[in-house]
């Protein structure tokens, strides 16, 4: 069979939870075709030899509200190996995530989130989840978003609120859950990566406002009409 691209050689993690194997991936018309060990003609040969290739690592089913914020084209799940990015959410963030480089969007006020994510990753569930709105409510969801073996990290804050936990199925399908704090060491590598112009906000910025409009630019985000709603001196 003949391909456009065959990687030969790689150290290979296809995101199934199996151990890494070496071998070969084909890619045709822009898709994986073939993974293992493959003897067709391409029209460009790599040698991966000595390199990890990660073809079918999915991530992320989350609220990706978070990250598109300083990063838009979701680009360091890229860069780690990610072909499956699914936003949970509703009304023109939807829009904006799949203008951005999402490859699927569930809006949880019509669809069911837990059969989106599903749907778009397979049937086996996202590897990693993350879930930025702080909502106890949501926590089942997010589990059983999850693959057995996947990951689950909570982002948000829910203002002293409890979670009830299913404990059967996060031991059951030994499913890592993993609280996570934002660092301000972060910000200064943000604050390059805008001032380098690498990363473009104005798809996230719809609204600006003088400081003295705060109470209406909060309005505005709390009615879901603003995704980030800005304010000048």
């Amino acid at each position: 069979m003949a391909y456009d691209i065959l990687i030969k050689n790689g150290r290979i993690i296809d995101g199934s939870g199996m151990p890494s194997f070496r071998g070969d991936v084909a890619v045709r018309a822009g898709k994986i075709v073939e993974l293992g060990k493959l003897s067709g003609t391409a029209t460009r040969v790599i040698d991966a030899d000595g390199l990890v290739v990660t073809p079918g690592f999915v991530d992320n089913h989350c609220h990706y509200d978070a990250q598109v914020t300083w990063d838009p084209l979701c680009s360091f799940s890229c860069y780690h190996g990610a072909t499956t990015v699914v936003m949970v959410g509703r009304g023109q963030r939807l829009a904006v995530a799949r203008d951005l480089g999402c490859t699927g969007v569930v809006d949880y006020s019509q669809d069911d989130p837990v059969a989106g994510v599903r749907a778009a990753t397979g049937g086996r569930g996202a590897d990693c989840v993350f879930d930025c709105s702080g909502n106890p409510a949501v926590v089942g969801q997010l589990l059983r978003c999850a693959r057995r073996g996947g990951a689950v990290a909570l982002l948000g804050l829910a203002g002293g609120a409890t979670a009830e936990l299913p404990v059967d199925l996060v031991t059951l399908d030994e499913l890592d859950v993993l609280g996570v704090r934002s660092s301000p060491n972060a910000y200064p590598a943000m604050i390059a990566l805008l001032a380098a112009g690498a990363v473009n906000t104005e798809p996230l910025t719809t609204h600006v406002y003088p400081l003295s409009d705060v109470t209406t630019a909060f309005d505005a985000l709390a009615r879901r009409e603003a995704i980030r709603p800005i304010l000048t001196p």
